[in-house]
């Protein structure tokens, strides 16, 4: 697997949504390269203004990993290891990246607005160069994206939502049969380069119940720092333990943390 810089990219289609040749290719002209991102492209500035509220976020993802990608003297794990090592990484941490999505949905006016099913809430992650599943990545961007905004500039993040939308109407149905004061399923995405994993997480909220804003303000730091201790929680019957991932021989797994400090 060859990592290309994204500023060796070339687009050329405009990207904005108002421009009457979004659709078709344009090799011969010279388009306006997003200066962030290196991976839009717009005909003149004033279809570049139109898209920049839809582009933004996207920008920032972009512009965020091409700064960490690798250069072409770094060794990489094959793609196969990488997507491996994120489940099992997305797993482990999988109830700090649930709070954290349920943290910006209410950040961003509550699940009585936030659309469900047309939102997903994106983890961009950079490998570390680690093979402990626990602390493999650390988390670089984290934001509630419209799907519609991912689109052409992230093409395997719309083809894994498509891929898994009979599965999320299932589950949806399931979950809103069985489950009290459901509120909607929230679609977990994790892209690192090359590679992108999604999950699902119910949402659960009983609008009586009031929500103190101050304790979901700092999500993305508390989120951060909790993934980069590598500290890792585990069930134990009603209780959960805490511990972190370390080697055993030639297989990682869990132990508990028994220095209180």
């Amino acid at each position: 697997m060859q990592h290309v810089s994204l500023k060796k990219l070339n687009p050329q289609k405009c990207s904005s949504f108002t421009c009457p040749q979004s659709i078709r290719p344009q090799p011969d002209k010279h388009l306006l390269i997003c200066s962030g991102c290196k991976n839009a492209a717009y005909c003149n500035k004033k279809f570049q203004q139109d898209a920049w509220a839809l582009h933004k976020p996207i920008c920032k993802v972009l512009r965020t990993h091409n700064h960490g990608l690798l250069h072409p003297d770094q060794s990489f794990p094959p793609p196969g290891h990488v997507a491996d090592l994120l489940k099992k990484f997305t797993c482990m941490h999988g109830a700090a990246f649930a709070f954290a999505s349920f943290s910006c949905i209410f950040m961003n006016g509550g699940p009585e607005t936030f659309d469900f099913r047309g939102t997903v809430m994106f983890f961009g992650l950079k490998h570390l160069e680690s093979d402990n599943p626990g602390n493999a990545f650390s988390v670089s961007v984290a934001q509630c994206i419209p799907i519609s905004q991912l689109g052409e500039q992230m093409p395997e993040v719309k083809e894994t939502l498509q891929a898994s939308e009979n599965n999320y109407n299932a589950m949806v149905a399931l979950d809103e049969a069985k489950m009290e004061h459901f509120a909607g399923l929230v679609r977990l995405v994790f892209w690192t380069p090359g590679c992108v994993y999604m999950k699902h997480t119910a949402m659960r909220h009983d609008p009586k119940t009031p929500v103190d804003l101050m304790e979901h303000a700092n999500w993305l730091t508390a989120l951060q720092r909790i993934v980069s201790s590598g500290i890792v929680g585990k069930e134990e019957g009603h209780a959960i333990s805490v511990g972190k991932i370390v080697k055993q021989g030639s297989r990682w797994k869990w132990a508990p943390i028994t220095d209180p400090r």
